[in-house]
């Protein structure tokens, strides 16, 4: 599919700029909260994990970046779908018990062990399903008498009235919302990885290779450089532009 054609390039240049600006104010919340892991639902919110992963290694940041947990909690209820994509909230929550199980965590008493720093991050549009999830984590910290301190960031689109449990836990300061004008990802094929369910007990996931992905990224690329590594880009347009000099070979006489 040829760039012009693409649906990504079909994206008004204002909502990939609002898109960066959530991206990039997710890359610094995390760089500042320091957190020891990552919580991703899949498969919404991989989009914004790519892009946060994206311009923390153009800022050569990668090494500061926590562990990344992806969690099949993003999908749609079993019970009000059928969709291949679906999990019935009892697999969800065993999703979350096996994963978090795996990790060095502080199991006992708050009074004797410092908390684990663990955030979710995810996209919302009326925010139900991450309050949702933010209550299977900390159902599944519990049982696992893990310590830690739980937060989230939310991606949400402006302007939409939020779920009742999402403004409570945003008023207690337990998630933060960062607003883009449009979440142009959601539920978007070309956009999202894609989910196999290969028995009852394992899924695999396929990154997508389309146009419409690259080009996105792509363009979260540019605009970083332009605003933060200006010189950079002109080092690499010029390195781009000059032509390499033929080599003189010496002949024998």
């Amino acid at each position: 599919m040829s760039k012009s054609n693409s649906k990504a390039s079909r994206i008004s240049e204002r909502y990939i700029t609002s898109f960066y600006d959530a991206i990039n104010q997710t890359y610094l919340a995390i760089l500042e909260a320091r957190p020891q892991y990552i919580l991703v639902p899949f498969r919404g919110a991989e989009p914004i994990l790519r892009g946060v992963q994206l311009l923390a290694s153009l800022d050569r940041n990668s090494s500061k970046m926590p562990r990344v947990i992806p969690l099949m909690i993003g999908e749609i209820d079993r019970e009000i779908s059928d969709h291949p994509y679906s999990f019935s909230e009892e697999e969800k929550r065993a999703d979350i018990m096996k994963r978090l199980g795996r990790l060095k965590l502080p199991i006992g008493h708050p009074s004797f062990s410092i908390p684990a720093r663990l955030l979710i991050i995810d996209e919302v549009q009326k925010g139900g399903s991450m309050s949702k999830n933010f209550g299977y984590v900390e159902s599944a910290l519990k049982k696992l008498r893990v310590v830690a301190e739980l937060s989230g960031i939310a991606i949400a689109e402006t302007g939409k009235k939020r779920h009742e449990r999402f403004s409570a836990l945003e008023r207690e300061r337990r998630i933060r919302p960062i607003f883009v004008e449009k979440l142009f990802t959601v539920d978007k094929q070309h956009f999202l990885p894609d989910l196999q369910r290969v028995d009852s007990n394992r899924t695999k996931t396929r990154i997508p290779n389309s146009a419409e992905r690259m080009e996105l990224f792509e363009n979260l690329q540019r605009i970083h450089m332009e605003k933060r590594h200006p010189d950079e880009l002109v080092r690499s347009k010029s390195a781009r532009e000059t032509p390499k000099k033929s080599l003189r070979i010496n002949r024998p006489k």
